[in-house]
């Protein structure tokens, strides 16, 4: 019964900050929209870059810690090797496409 009662109470605040946060853009927009600065809305070339960058290099973040779990090594210790490898790898990920983006605008 308690996780239950925890797993519902999680999804709600989820849904709530989604909701909040949701809410809010569209009255930044709004107010964006009644001032005449229509800038703001102009698309981002590069986030399905971004978004594409940062999912591979995950992958190759998982795919790097699968290997901790064939090791023989003390639990704990492997969770934090999995860790540590999927976000040193999201990090990187961020970097490339940062370096993308750069090369891209310049040229």
């Amino acid at each position: 019964m308690e996780e239950t009662i925890t797993g519902l109470g999680v999804l709600i605040m989820i849904t709530l900050i989604v909701f909040i946060l949701a809410r809010y853009n569209f009255l930044i927009k709004k107010m964006r929209m009644e001032r005449g600065d229509n800038s703001a809305f102009a698309r981002n070339s590069y986030s399905f870059m971004d978004i594409g960058c940062i999912v591979l290099s995950f992958g190759i973040g998982l795919g790097i810690s699968s290997i901790f779990t064939t090791l023989e090594i003390r639990e704990d210790t492997m969770y934090l090797l999995i860790y540590a490898t999927i976000f040193t790898c999201g990090g990187i990920g961020l970097m490339v496409a940062h370096y993308i983006r750069k090369k891209v605008g310049k040229g």
